[in-house]
């Protein structure tokens, strides 16, 4: 049987909201984006050129803040909320500290703040408001801001695991539930090594345990919301040259059967393709969701099909399919 499927090396970075910032020439049209900005500056308000770069300082501390460092999530739909819990600067590079992207970002406010304090001769109220923007910017940056670590040392300090348990109950919902998704991931990571499988970058099991606390979330609060009404979702048509592929898994814990089924559709609406099945012997839910995916990959392949759109429940089966770890 001719092989349908070629392995390739996946690109550094899977986040389209973060990818951008892996284009060559990035680094150098930021700067011209901040000089120009000045020169606007300098011909709109005619003003000193030292105060000019203050304005354009807060300005970029001001939109940096915002958008790298305050607003979560992506603006796309199809990374299925993977990504809903983390900031932009927390997504970039797969969560890497001190990555030659992240350097760059640190010394650029650093840089700003040395151009607008020397032009401005030190004075206050200027030397002030460039000092806050570059402490805020900087400490927002530090690799503690976005680690556990102060957890890490408390639940280290503890002298049994009924303190820890006392510990992690204790926690905000949100950091409980990476704490545990964590140990969880942790012993399973270490059994899988234990019996001969490949150890797993770190920076892929990190966003592994963010994408888990994720789901594990809005199950939480699904749950919660009962029997009230949800906004509906409705079907969006993939582009002419596409089509999209909904599929989805069914898991039954008390006898570890499921089930399997998936529809591709053209940007009308019409079904080219559909298949379902039965599973027994099923480990988990996940293991449904991916046969439910490869099912589906495997029918579009068969009609040749060169481009699809995969929509599905579950941002594991997402993370699975764009990456080399599983």
């Amino acid at each position: 049987m001719a092989k349908l499927y070629v392995q390739a090396v996946p690109p550094p970075d899977l986040n389209r909201n973060t990818e951008w910032f892996m284009y060559p020439g990035v680094w150098t049209t930021y700067i011209l984006i901040l000089f120009f900005c000045w020169i606007l500056v300098l011909s709109v308000f005619g003003c000193a050129p030292g105060t000019a770069w203050t304005l354009v300082n807060l300005g970029h501390f001001t939109i940096t803040y915002h958008f790298f460092h305050w607003k979560k999530g992506t603006p796309f739909a199809d990374d299925q909320g993977m990504y809903n819990t983390l900031t932009w600067w927390e997504q970039m590079d797969n969560g890497k500290q001190l990555t030659r992207n992240r350097k760059f970002l640190t010394a650029v406010p650093v840089v700003l703040y040395l151009i607008a304090s020397h032009t401005t001769d030190y004075q206050h109220p200027m030397l002030f408001l460039n000092t806050l923007a570059v402490t805020v910017l900087v400490v927002a940056k530090l690799p503690n801001m976005h680690k556990l670590e102060p957890v890490r040392e408390k639940l280290a300090s503890a002298m049994s695991a009924r303190e820890v348990i006392e510990m992690v109950l204790d926690l905000k919902p949100e950091v409980q539930r990476q704490v545990i998704t964590l140990l969880y991931l942790w012993w399973s990571e270490r059994c899988g090594v234990r019996e001969g499988e490949k150890l797993r970058d770190g920076a892929r099991l990190a966003q592994l345990i963010n994408t888990y606390a994720v789901e594990w979330s809005s199950l939480k609060q699904a749950k919660a919301s009962g029997d009230r009404s949800q906004p509906r979702r409705s079907w969006v048509p993939p582009p002419e040259d596409a089509v999209k592929i909904n599929c989805d898994g069914a898991f039954n814990l008390n006898n570890r059967s499921g089930g399997w089924g998936f529809l591709i559709r053209v940007w009308d609406g019409g079904v080219i393709g559909s298949g379902y099945g039965k599973l027994d012997n099923v480990g988990e839910a996940f293991h449904t969701e991916i046969i439910a995916c490869l099912q589906a990959l495997q029918r579009a392949a068969d009609l040749g099909i060169q481009k699809v759109i995969l929509e599905t429940d579950a941002a594991m089966v997402v993370q699975a399919v764009n990456s080399s770890d599983f």
